[in-house]
């Protein structure tokens, strides 16, 4: 349910578009953006089966937005303009990253 409500907080919404945008502006690779997002949210270094996830995870989406499968990218984004794809993309990950249960309740 906590997760639930976190998805659809706004607050939540507009952070995780200002980190997709951030993301999606940058020159770096897939895997450094992946890691640069972990480090921002989770505040640790994920590994390689993460990092492995993750990547999977950016393509999946990605594909899906382009095919629009998904929803509206310009919604996810928070806009429409360059690059709305990549930012819905980014986006997304960083809405999956505040969702899970280490980023909700830190021990």
């Amino acid at each position: 349910l906590q997760a639930l409500t976190l998805m659809n907080d706004a607050m939540f919404t507009e952070v995780a578009q200002a980190l997709g945008t951030t993301l999606a502006t940058r020159d770096d690779d897939n895997a450094t953006r992946c890691r640069s997002l972990f480090r921002r949210v989770l505040n640790r270094w994920q590994d390689a089966e993460e990092t492995n996830r993750m990547l999977e995870f950016v393509e999946t989406q990605r594909s899906r937005f382009k095919t629009e499968q998904l929803l509206d990218a310009q919604a996810v984004a928070g806009g429409d303009g360059e690059e709305v794809i990549e930012r819905a993309t980014w986006t997304s990950l960083a809405r999956v990253l505040f969702n899970l249960d280490e980023a909700i309740t830190r021990n």
